[in-house]
C-alpha cells in the first residue's frame, strides 16, 4: 500500500523529467528586410541627357565618373576635367574643377559652358531608379540629370 502512496509523487516526477528531455521549439523572429540602398556613386559612368536652360544635350555628351566619393573627372563634352566632390547624404559640393588633358575651343554660353555651371551650381543630389542621378542647386532646382552607363 505504501507503493500506492507513492505512486503519483513518482509520476509527477518522471514526467517532469520526461518533459526536459522535449527538443525545443525554435523562436522565429521576423525581421523587416533592409531599405534598399542608393545605388553607389563610384563605378560606371554618369552620361548628362538634361542641363538647364539647353532645350536638348547634344553628343558628345558632358559626363562624370567618380574615382572615389571624393574625386570626380568626366568630360564637359570636349574638355576633360576632374574635381573634388564632397557628397553627405543628399548635400553635394564640387571644387577645384581642373581641366585635364588639351582643353579645346568651345562656344560661351554653350553646352559645355552650361554643364561646367551647372556643376558649379550644384549643392544636393537625389537618385531616381537605379541608373538616374540628378544634381539639385539650393534652392531644389534641377540643374543636371544623368545616365549610369557600366
Amino acid at each position: 500500500m505504501r507503493l500506492s502512496q507513492y505512486f503519483p509523487v513518482f509520476l509527477v516526477a518522471f514526467l517532469a523529467a520526461c518533459s526536459s528531455f522535449e527538443k525545443p521549439v525554435p523562436v522565429q523572429l521576423t525581421t523587416p528586410a533592409p531599405a534598399p540602398a542608393a545605388p553607389s556613386l563610384v563605378g560606371g559612368q554618369w552620361f548628362a541627357f538634361s542641363v538647364e536652360g539647353l532645350d536638348e544635350v547634344a553628343p558628345p555628351k558632358p559626363a562624370l565618373r567618380w574615382i572615389r566619393t571624393d574625386r570626380v573627372e568626366g568630360s564637359g563634352g570636349c574638355n576633360g576635367f576632374s574635381a573634388l566632390a564632397n557628397p553627405q547624404g543628399v548635400h553635394l559640393r564640387f571644387a577645384n574643377l581642373m581641366p585635364v588633358g588639351k582643353p579645346c575651343m568651345t562656344m560661351p554660353g554653350g553646352q559645355e559652358d552650361k554643364f561646367f555651371k551647372a556643376l558649379e551650381r550644384a549643392r544636393a543630389l537625389r537618385f531616381e531608379g537605379d541608373a538616374q542621378l540628378v544634381l539639385l542647386d539650393e534652392d531644389a532646382r534641377v540643374v543636371a540629370r544623368f545616365t549610369r552607363s557600366p
